[in-house]
């Protein structure tokens, strides 16, 4: 269910470079994309430490993540999943024409 162990530590040194280079960035027309970058490298950083924690629990309870991959592959909540995202679709379209 999970990827593997070694592209969350790469997508986190990934995460943490981008930081790096968002904080190096200096001047005023640059603001927005170190703003930009600072984000997307934070980002990058909370959702693989949260992936490897995941990864971790799963290796240390075969059960468990045993009975998440039968959760994730049951129809019914695949349907679910494929209705929330039309759902979400429909909301983000609106949206944008309502800002257009």
């Amino acid at each position: 269910m999970l990827k593997k162990k070694k592209f969350y530590i790469i997508m986190l040194f990934v995460g943490i470079g981008l930081i790096a280079v968002g904080i190096i960035l200096n001047g005023e027309v640059v603001k927005s994309v170190q703003g930009i970058l600072l984000g997307l490298g934070a980002g990058f950083i909370g959702m693989n430490i949260a992936n490897l924690y995941m990864k971790h629990n799963e290796t240390k309870n075969p059960a468990l993540a045993k009975q998440n991959e039968i959760e994730f592959k049951d129809e019914r909540n695949t349907i679910i999943r494929n209705r929330a995202k039309a759902k979400a679709g429909d909301i983000i379209q609106w949206f944008i024409i309502g800002i257009a």
